[in-house]
Formats: structure tokens, C-alpha cells, sequence
């Protein structure tokens, strides 16, 4: 950790709307009105997640309301937590949370802050005024793996000091504007979470005949099966054994008229990938596209066509990826199972794909959302010990539920019409999340520019009150010089 500034300074060339002060304020050193107690470095062969001891609230427990880590050892008295004192995580993001778990020990890496007197500064108000300080901190802290903050720092902070009573007014007026936030914010979560599971059901009503109607003039889906079968006899010869002996899915117990049943490997030609060697410069920047499975991990459309890498044709031949039609159904195998695209070109992937070859009359918009609905059953499917994979023996017994051609495009159509205003809700919804985490900094820029309540002219005066502070500071330096 590098931080080349004082906090004094980073506080005066801040344009920060959140460390400004009312001109009638003060500023005082942090560690004047509060003790900072950084956390004991606590043997880690006396831990336990047994509930042996008291909680210890380690670093990643900031913020949460409870920890799976106990300790069963000593202790010093000054390193108990309780309910509501304030903890500052001192790696990494530098963030203050109030402690809503039982009585714990602080570890190292953690640190508390405690008011001294609370006729000088409001324990309340303080957990609203510190984050934004820690905030530019961390922007001017320095680090080559993680930065660390040093409770020399948190001491030094030069937070506002409003008159004591202005302080109440402060504290009351913001929560009474971040209840009515909070309660905003809990319905469009809500609204969230109800539309992911609308998502569901509306791929579990196409998969089961219930989203379009039936027609009875489509071809039956089981005409196509026997074009597919004859064509390619060698896949029902090499999976017809291995789909007899799996458990019937819930998919296709009941299927609408006209539908039929079968698994992927009996309808579709299914192909993995593999990386060239990357040590060797001719293999890579080449002209054909090649995807792993982090390259969907931020992807949203159904259709893609390259990732962040791609390779030559040397590459290509040096490996066993193999070129992949437009059109072919992308299906992530390992970290993780689920990911779904379709290529809009010709491209390659990574050995984490088993990727389905588009078969005539099944349209691949139909097979995309088919793998969309039925990745919980896969994933069930698969197999590891560090990480779950789906194998192509596993890939090719996948059940694979097949509505007639005509009935496939009426279902497509349909899906991505309920999921076109779902994804408006969505983005609605989102916006909403935004605009309350803005309505937060614009009221905590009103309450530490003095804009948020009235003042009152029987407050006692923020320069007395700072005198006040001094004078205490005084006496305390006093009794440790005479102890």
C-alpha cells in the first residue's frame, strides 16, 4: 500500500459532492472523536466452524450479518464486536459496515471505530459520513496486488463536524429519505426476481405445447425423426442403447400431438473444440474465430460471431477443433454448464463446448431456447470433483422434446415476444436500482452541505463544540503522560 498524500490533502483537492461542509461546520480529526481498535492477529489452528468460541468476523464478513468462522482460544476484551459497532475492512475496497451479527472478535485486516463521547459526535451519523472519505482514499491508494489501508489513515480522516443537535436533525432526515429509498429499491428487486421466473415459465409452457396451439395440418414432428434416422442410421445405432437405460425426463412424459421424443445425440451431430498450442505465435491472431466459455460469459444475444481470441489456419489444423457451420448451437460443457449462443458465422471453440451441427427442418432459434430451458436437468447430468462437466457420451442422451417445423416457428416467435417485454421490465427495472443508488449520494450531498435540514440558532456553535473536543483530547494526552 502507497498512499503518497495526507488525508487532509485528498480532502482538499476532492471535487467529491460528499466531503464538502456547511460553512457554519467544522472539521475534526477523526481519531479525536473516535477510538480506532484494529483486530488481533488470532492463531488460525485454534478456528473452527464448529461454533466452538465466539464468531470472528475475518475480513470477508464485513458487511454480512454473520460468520461461519469461530474462535475457541483467549482473548483481550478490546476485541469484542458488538451489535451496531462500526467495522472498516482495511484491504482491498476500504468499506464500513454496521455490525448486525451477535457479540464476535475482530481479526486482523479489520478494524473498529467507536465514538468516545456521544455528546460530541452521533454514532449514527458517523457510518452515513466516513464511506466517502474511504472511497477517495482507495482512489489514491497504490498497490501491485491488493491495497491496504492503514488505521493511521482512518484516524487522520478530517470528517465534518456539525453542531451536535444539527447532527440528530441530519441523521433523522436521512433515514426518513432512505426508508422510502429502501422500500423502492426492495419492490424492484422483487419485480426482478418475479421476472426470472416468468422467463421460466414461459420456456416451460413452450416446451411442453401449452405457449402456441397445435395445428393439425403441421407434419408430425415423428416424420422428421425418421428422415433424421435414415439419414444418419450410425447415431441411433450408437445411442439407442444408452437412451433406453436413462431415467425418464420430466420433459417428455406427456407430449402435445404431433410432437415426438428423442435425445440430442440421435438428432444432432455433436462436436467439441480445442485450443492450439499457445506457445507458439503461428497458431493465434489469425482470421477464424475461436470462443471459450468466458467468451459468453458476458454475452446477452443469441447470436455470436467471435470471441476475444482468434487463430490461424495453421492453428486449426494443429488441433482438433474443428470449423463450425453458421447456424451451429454453441453449448458450454465445463466452467460452466449453460452457456448457449448460436454462430452467425463460421467459427471454432475451445474444448469447453459440445456444440450441436444444425439439422434440416429444426430451426436453431428452437434448439437455443430448448437448451436454455433444460440446462437445470444437464447440469444434473454431469460429473467432477473440482468442477461438473457434461461429457458428449452424456451430451448425446439428453432428452430432446421435437415440436413439427411449422409449430417450432410459431414458438420461437412467441418466446421472443414475452421475452422482448420481459427484457424492457428488466431494463426498466434496472433503471429504477440506478436511479435509487443517485437519489442515495444526492441526498448525503445535501446532508453534508448543510442543504438536508434547517439550521437552528440555539445550537450550540460547531466551533465550541470543536473546543470541546480539543479540550478532552488534552486531558486524555494528559493521564497517559502521568500513567
Amino acid at each position: 500500500m502507497t498512499l503518497r498524500v495526507t488525508p487532509n490533502e485528498i480532502v482538499a483537492h476532492s471535487s467529491s459532492p460528499l466531503l464538502v461542509t456547511a460553512p457554519w461546520w467544522k472539521r475534526c480529526r477523526l481519531g479525536d472523536i473516535a477510538t480506532i481498535t484494529n483486530g488481533g492477529a488470532f492463531k488460525s489452528s485454534l478456528f473452527n466452524t464448529t461454533g466452538d468460541g465466539l464468531p470472528l468476523i475475518r475480513i470477508r464478513d464485513v458487511g454480512k450479518t454473520q460468520t461461519k468462522t469461530y474462535y475457541s482460544g483467549e482473548y483481550d476484551n478490546k476485541y469484542i464486536v458488538r451489535h451496531g459497532d462500526l467495522l472498516i475492512g482495511m484491504d482491498g475496497d476500504f468499506r464500513i459496515s454496521n455490525w448486525q451479527g451477535p457479540v464476535s472478535l475482530l481479526n486482523q485486516r479489520v478494524c473498529k471505530v467507536s465514538v468516545i463521547d456521544d455528546s460530541m459526535y452521533c454514532h449514527s451519523l458517523l457510518e452515513y459520513v466516513i464511506q466517502p472519505y474511504l472511497d477517495e482514499v482507495n482512489k489514491l491508494t497504490s498497490a501491485v496486488t491488493v491495497k491496504h489501508l492503514s488505521s493511521r489513515t482512518v484516524a487522520d480522516l478530517p470528517i465534518p463536524l456539525p453542531p451536535r443537535a444539527e447532527q440528530e436533525r441530519i441523521v433523522d432526515a436521512i433515514e426518513e429519505h432512505f426508508s422510502r429509498i429502501n422500500a423502492a429499491e426492495s419492490a424492484a428487486q422483487t419485480a426482478l426476481a418475479k421476472l426470472d421466473t416468468l422467463r421460466r415459465t414461459v420456456l416451460t409452457a413452450a416446451f411442453s405445447g401449452r405457449l402456441v396451439d397445435q395445428d393439425p395440418d403441421d407434419e408430425p414432428a415423428s416424420v422428421l425423426l425418421e428422415r433424421i434416422a435414415a439419414e444418419h442410421p450410425q447415431r441411433r445405432t450408437r445411442h439407442a442403447a444408452q437412451s433406453a437405460n436413462q431415467r425418464p425426463s420430466p420433459m417428455t412424459e406427456v407430449l402435445p400431438s404431433g410432437w415426438a421424443s428423442s435425445v440430442v445425440g440421435d438428432i444432432f451431430e455433436i462436436v467439441g473444440g480445442s485450443t492450439p498450442r499457445t506457445d507458439n505465435p503461428d497458431y493465434w491472431d489469425g482470421d477464424i474465430p475461436w470462443l471459450t466459455p468466458d467468451d459468453l460469459s458476458q454475452h446477452n444475444g443469441i447470436f455470436v460471431g467471435e470471441g476475444r481470441r482468434s487463430i490461424t489456419e495453421a492453428g486449426l489444423k494443429s488441433s482438433s477443433t474443428h470449423m463450425l457451420p453458421e447456424n451451429s448451437v454453441l453449448f458450454s460443457s465445463r466452467a460452466p454448464i449453460g452457456y448457449v449462443a448460436i454462430a452467425s458465422n463460421p467459427l471454432c471453440t475451445n474444448q469447453g463446448f459440445k456444440n450441436l451441427i444444425p439439422t434440416e427442418k429444426i430451426l436453431p432459434k428452437y434448439v437455443y431456447w430448448y437448451l436454455r430451458h433444460s440446462v437445470p436437468e444437464i447440469r444434473d447430468m454431469g460429473s467432477g470433483t473440482t468442477f461438473k462437466e457434461i461429457s458428449k457420451k452424456r451430451m448425446a442422451v439428453v432428452p430432446f422434446v421435437l415440436a413439427p417445423t411449422n409449430e417450432q416457428k410459431r414458438i420461437v416467435t412467441a418466446i421472443e415476444e414475452h421475452f422482448s417485454r420481459i427484457d424492457a421490465a428488466k431494463a426498466l427495472l434496472e433503471r429504477c436500482l440506478q436511479r435509487c443508488g443517485v437519489l442515495r449520494r444526492s441526498v448525503l450531498a445535501a446532508a453534508f452541505s448543510g442543504r438536508l435540514v434547517d439550521q437552528d440558532p440555539d445550537d450550540e456553535p460547531a466551533s465550541v463544540l470543536l473546543e470541546r473536543i480539543a479540550a478532552e483530547q488534552l486531558k486524555l494526552r494528559t493521564r497517559r503522560k502521568t500513567s
